[in-house]
């Protein structure tokens, strides 16, 4: 808040003020939700989802939210230095809000078991279920050859240049300025830092050369235990994945060998 004192030459309607602000909210210490000042996108993510401002806002977030999932997301985003800062300066559905905050701390907003959460793009250790020829149908594999560009040309708002818009130009691997032929051109809401810009801008090329296919299979809703996002393990003999497959017919009792 601050307060202005009418005069001759300030009177009436205040236009044209500019301000760096920072929102005000929990933040996650490594040991407990505390207030402050945040920029953090786990903060942010549960700050949209309980904002007054928010039709749909979340008043039980120990039952409503996945806080250990968002506390595992904070401290990978404190290690990676993901940060979001924006302005919403037009109406907008709460889910696109949190596309975007969720996209500068490289994860997406889902809904598991009634609770709202995020999925990490990183290494699963674990694997969460097996698909086979006996549990699923309808197996196919695609596989895109898009023309990878020689670089991407990154629009951005840059805290270093006073919140101005910048743009860089980040180049694929054996490029560079004397040689490169294709940009396109990537936004990134959110990242005010060039060297975040950089960086989501090298995982964006690296996902266009390294996950080229998309596989999909249909299975009974029975047979789902995964979510989205956990690592699955698929046997199947068109591809020549694994060696074969079973189903179990029965079980023996130990005294029956």
């Amino acid at each position: 808040a601050f307060e202005i004192k009418a005069s001759d030459q300030l009177n009436g309607q205040i236009e044209g003020i500019n301000a760096i602000c920072w929102t005000y909210g929990k933040s996650w210490n490594g040991t407990a939700w505390v207030d402050g000042n945040i920029n953090n996108p786990a903060a942010l993510f549960r700050h949209v989802l309980e904002h007054p401002a928010n039709p749909r806002r979340v008043t039980d977030a120990a039952n409503k939210i996945n806080l250990v999932q968002l506390q595992v997301w904070h401290d990978y985003c404190t290690a990676k230095g993901f940060t979001y800062n924006s302005v919403v300066g037009a109406q907008r559905s709460v889910l696109d809000i949190l596309r975007d905050i969720c996209a500068a701390g490289r994860a997406s907003p889902a809904m598991v078991d009634g609770k709202w959460t995020v999925v990490i793009d990183e290494v699963k250790p674990n694997v969460v279920q097996h698909f086979t020829p006996h549990n699923s149908w309808g197996f196919e594999g695609t596989k895109s050859l898009p023309r990878i560009p020689d670089g991407l040309r990154v629009t951005f708002v840059n805290e270093d240049k006073n919140w101005q818009e910048d743009e860089t130009i980040v180049y694929a691997a054996a490029n560079s300025a004397s040689n490169a032929a294709l940009l396109e051109s990537i936004s990134v809401p959110g990242v005010t830092k060039l060297s975040q810009a950089i960086d989501h801008a090298r995982w964006h090329m690296a996902q266009a050369n390294l996950r080229p296919e998309r596989y999909t299979l249909n299975t009974d809703i029975e047979y789902i235990v995964c979510n989205r996002g956990d690592r699955v393990k698929v046997m199947h003999d068109v591809p020549m994945w694994g060696l074969g497959s079973g189903r179990i017919k029965n079980r023996l009792s130990a005294a029956t060998f």
